[in-house]
């Protein structure tokens, strides 16, 4: 990073000892900064080659740990990625290329007929939310029971979801009906992302276009003019 010889050596050492302090808070600022702009880079990323739907969603997942000015500069840390919850794993699938767990993908009626659409909120199967199912009708077996439910959703011009899971001919899947037939909101099935490494690519991408020496000699100049003006 930097070019120097003995003499300037040793006048930075004499400079770290009498300004310990600034130096350290000149360390955590740096890695603060690269940490800041790999989340920027990852937010790019991700909106280049995924399909974002609720961009405040994605700038709330990608967060950031800061280091600590007030620790000794061998323990500084920072940290950026993404954090998971109970229904979004952090996109650890798609940076990973690790299996996925979810079982259902969402259909393009679920989202309005609109790719970039987030999905309706009736089409969601949150755990809350209870669905028909042949379980809440009668018949001598489970296919019978959802032809039933079918029957009695239309006559009653019904348009809440409803499940089938043993309809010979149909994808057991989340429905509703649209236009007078049955069109699925979600299906039952495993569908693994496209693996699309957007942490790593966005960290390989900040350090090769940004310049670090400058980067550092701008922080500790503005740490040591901190010192001067307290």
């Amino acid at each position: 990073m930097f070019r120097i010889d003995d003499r300037e050596l040793r006048r930075l050492a004499e400079a770290y000892k009498k300004a310990t302090r600034q130096f350290t808070r000149a360390t955590a600022d740096m890695l603060n900064e690269y940490a800041f702009g790999v989340r920027r880079e990852s937010i790019s990323t991700i909106g280049e080659r995924m399909i974002v739907r609720n961009t405040r969603f994605l700038e709330n997942k990608l967060r950031v740990t800061k280091a600590s000015p007030g620790a000794a500069m061998e323990a500084q840390r920072s940290e950026t990625g993404s954090i998971a919850g109970p229904r979004f794993t952090g996109w650890r699938e798609q940076q990973t290329g690790e299996n996925t767990a979810r079982k259902r993908v969402i259909s393009l009626l679920a989202r309005a007929s609109n790719i970039f659409r987030q999905a309706q909120p009736k089409a969601r199967m949150k755990p809350a939310v209870t669905f028909a199912s042949y379980n809440d009708y009668p018949g001598a077996y489970p296919e019978r029971k959802e032809i039933v439910m079918m029957q009695q959703l239309s006559r009653a011009r019904s348009t809440e979801p409803f499940i089938v899971t043993h309809k010979r001919g149909m994808t057991p899947g989340l429905y509703r009906f649209y236009r007078g037939k049955p069109r699925i909101l979600q299906v039952f099935k495993k569908e693994q992302p496209k693996r699309i490494p957007w942490h790593t690519d966005a960290r390989e991408k900040y350090f090769t276009q940004t310049n670090l020496t400058d980067l550092w000699a701008r922080k500790l100049s503005k740490a040591l003019r901190y010192r001067m003006e307290i």
